[in-house]
């Protein structure tokens, strides 16, 4: 069954017609003939490669460098507040 078509069913005529089809096959190709049609606004894929924006691939790498990046950074400042704290207690001593 077509999970986009019963998420966002285009009137109230279409319920139902996600139970006809499946909306990718095995390959991950998109067979939902209304998500065919869909273009992502991001990346423009169609057709057999059709998704809508929130599952967009190319979004979804951007989302993954962004979080290791701010990991990265986050664990900078971190160490960064542990040697000042460190060196504040030593200086204590």
């Amino acid at each position: 069954m077509c999970q986009y078509l019963g998420r966002n069913p285009p009137n109230i005529l279409a319920y139902g017609i996600w139970r006809t089809h499946s909306m990718k096959d095995r390959n991950g190709d998109t067979t939902c003939p209304h998500l065919w049609f869909v273009k992502c606004g991001h990346c423009g894929a169609t057709g057999g490669d059709a998704h809508v924006e929130k599952y967009c691939p190319v979004l979804l790498l951007h989302d993954r460098r962004l979080q290791r990046d701010l990991m990265k950074h986050l664990h900078i400042l971190c160490c960064s507040l542990c040697t000042i704290m460190l060196f504040i207690r030593l200086s204590q001593i």
